[in-house]
């Protein structure tokens, strides 16, 4: 009978694994450690947020811009009419004062008339009946003395 055999092997593998992370600030993204023996896929994004903001940013600002000049037209139209308005009131003013400087003449000159003793009218007519008086008996008297020869 024979003998037993035995036999045993035994392997120890040790990993060292030191695993540190060390983010300061404003570092966003993936910090992966500690991992050994592995193949690790990480995929980052942001499904287009940062293009689509500089969009927004540019639409934003051609609003605004478009806005701007609209509002510029509708004032510079406004401003326009009113400078119209403004010229025809002040020409409409300027030919009632005329007309109101005129009538105070005419109200001075009867004012005037009326402490001379008469109207100018009055004084017109007086003055032409004297004028036909006189040529009226100059004649007379011509016609008297070119009689009596």
């Amino acid at each position: 009978m024979g003998g037993s055999k035995s036999s045993s092997k035994t392997k120890n593998v040790n990993t060292n694994v030191s695993g540190q992370n060390a983010i300061q600030g404003d570092n966003l993204g993936v910090a992966i450690s500690g991992v050994n023996n592995s193949t690790i896929n990480a995929t980052v994004t942001d499904h287009g947020a940062v293009d689509r903001s500089f969009e927004f940013a540019e639409e934003s600002l051609a609003a605004v811009r478009d806005t701007s000049k609209d509002a510029m037209q509708v004032q510079a139209i406004q401003n326009s009419e009113s400078m119209q308005m403004l010229q025809g009131l002040a020409g409409s003013q300027a030919e009632q004062n005329a007309k109101n400087i005129k009538a105070l003449k005419e109200l001075a000159e009867t004012k005037r008339d009326q402490e001379n003793g008469g109207s100018a009218s009055e004084q017109k007519t007086y003055l032409w009946i004297v004028a036909l008086s006189v040529v009226g008996m100059s004649a007379v008297t011509f016609f008297a003395v070119r009689g009596t020869k």
